[in-house]
C-alpha cells in the first residue's frame, strides 16, 4: 500500500502513524512517501518500514522549494500509477489520487481525513477547493471522529460512511 501523508506526520499528526502501525501489524506491505523539512528526514529514514524521503530546506531558496515540491507530486503520481492501493491524508495530496485513479480505475483509493474543510468555512482555501472538489473519488473514506465523520457525509455528498478510526487514544488508556 503507498502512503502519502499530507503533512510530516512525525510532527503533526500522530493518526497517521498509529494507521501505518496498524496495517503493518496486519501484514500490509507500506511503503510511505513523505516530503519533510531537512533537519526531520533522519527521523523518517529510520522508521521500520520503506520510507521514501523528499527532504527540502524551510529556509532555502523559494523557487528551489517550489521546484522541489513539484518533482515530489510527479514522483507521487508516477508511482501511484504503479500501486494497487494508494492511501492519501488531508487533501494535499488528493487531487493528484483522483486524477491517477481516473487513468488507473481499479486503485483501491483511500483518504484519511484528519481535518474537515468544508468550502463554506474556509472559501479561500486551496485543500478545501480540493477537498471539495475530489471527496467523493476515493473508495474509502476514514474520518477521526463520528460526528465530524457524519457532517462529512451530509455536507459533501459520500456515497458511503465513512469509517471511523480515532486518531488519539482514549484517556482511559494512559
Amino acid at each position: 500500500c503507498l502512503v502519502v501523508p499530507g503533512t510530516s506526520f512525525l510532527h503533526a499528526y500522530a493518526g497517521t502513524r498509529y494507521l501505518i502501525e496498524g496495517l503493518v501489524e496486519r501484514g500490509v506491505r507500506v511503503e510511505v512517501m513523505v516530503r519533510c523539512e531537512t533537519q526531520y528526514a533522519a527521523q523518517y529514514r529510520s522508521l521500520p518500514w520503506q520510507v521514501r524521503v523528499s527532504p527540502y530546506n524551510k529556509s532555502g531558496n523559494a523557487l528551489l522549494r517550489k521546484i522541489s515540491g513539484l518533482h515530489f507530486k510527479l514522483k507521487v503520481g508516477l508511482r501511484a500509477l504503479l500501486s494497487s492501493n494508494l492511501l492519501v491524508t488531508e487533501s494535499t495530496f488528493l487531487q493528484i489520487a483522483a486524477r491517477v485513479k481516473k487513468l488507473k480505475p481499479g486503485l483501491h483509493l483511500v483518504h484519511y481525513c484528519q481535518e474537515l474543510q468544508l468550502l463554506e468555512d474556509y472559501p479561500d482555501s486551496n485543500y478545501a477547493q480540493i477537498y471539495n472538489r475530489y471527496a467523493r473519488v476515493p473508495d474509502l473514506v476514514i474520518d477521526v471522529e463520528p460526528n465530524r465523520a457524519a457532517v462529512r457525509q451530509q455536507k459533501v455528498g459520500l456515497s458511503h460512511d465513512p469509517l471511523v478510526l480515532l486518531n488519539t487514544i482514549p484517556v482511559t488508556s494512559v
